[in-house]
């Protein structure tokens, strides 16, 4: 009542909750954008030892700094879902990332918070404190990226993301004589190139694994293996969707979502 009192965009808060891993970032970002109501709220309930935390600029630009970051590590979790995801894509992406950081904490030092545009928009009565904060965090968010996500030498693997190309030819020179055959067979057969560019990638390997059994093999070990939880994640989400407050009686699950989850068509005849 009080968000519609005030004219407000949004009407409530957003709650988080572990099982949505996007919902951190977007509890930060409504309670940035309604801190004026939840400010008046809090007074209004008689709480204003809470209440002063929205009177204080340096908190409010805290506030701020983290939900902008929020939202980039929830854009970056976004880039990495999907059916064509795999550990190639998802290292280019990473490691583009952790460049990102890089280039940020050069603009923090620069006095530049065009980054992160909810903190460049807010009134900072203290803005070195907020740069240096921003940079500290920027610098043990990298360490923990490096940690935890370990860098691949990706040019090993352009044999793997095209091997029509020129510089595809280097990247196999550590396989066996046969492997190396039979990527020269491949690499220089008309047909299958023009067959690359219209398949996804993971597609195009195993179309070719009767022909060239060894390099289809190898290419399919890096391509096949889950890089990020996006099928746990969609699991969930078909879950909701199937067992909903009109179908609550429904106990066993397992085929009715196998059946959802399936690229395959039933064949019902009706």
């Amino acid at each position: 009542m009080l968000c519609e009192e005030m004219g407000s965009e949004h009407k409530s808060l957003l709650f988080y909750t572990e099982v949505r891993w996007l919902s951190r970032g977007k509890v930060l970002a409504r309670l940035f954008e309604l801190r004026s109501e939840v400010h008046q709220f809090l007074l209004n309930q008689n709480m204003p030892e809470l209440g002063q935390h929205f009177e204080d600029n340096s908190w409010i630009a805290k506030l701020a700094y983290m939900a902008d970051i929020f939202d980039h590590l929830n854009e970056l979790n976004r880039k990495m879902q999907g059916p064509n995801e795999n550990l190639l894509t998802c290292s280019d992406k990473l490691q583009g990332f952790k460049n990102k950081l890089e280039l940020w904490q050069n603009e923090l030092s620069n006095n530049s918070l065009e980054t992160f545009q909810r903190v460049h928009n807010t009134i900072i009565e203290n803005r070195q404190l907020i740069i240096d904060l921003a940079q500290s965090h920027l610098t043990t968010l990298e360490n923990k990226f490096d940690y935890y996500f370990h860098s691949i030498k990706s040019e090993e693997y352009d044999w793997i993301r095209n091997p029509f190309a020129t510089n595809a030819k280097k990247s196999v020179d550590a396989f066996s004589l046969k492997f190396k055959e039979e990527f020269i067979e491949l690499s220089n057969d008309g047909t299958l190139k023009l067959h690359f560019g219209e398949v996804p990638l993971d597609v195009f390997w195993i179309s070719v694994k009767n022909e060239y059994p060894q390099i289809s093999k190898q290419a399919s070990s890096i391509l096949i293996p889950f890089s990020t939880t996006y099928s746990c994640e969609q699991s969930f989400s078909t879950l909701v969707l199937i067992q909903n407050d009109k179908r609550s009686c429904l106990k066993n699950l397992d085929q009715e979502l196998r059946v959802a989850l399936s690229n395959i068509e039933p064949n019902i005849k009706y």
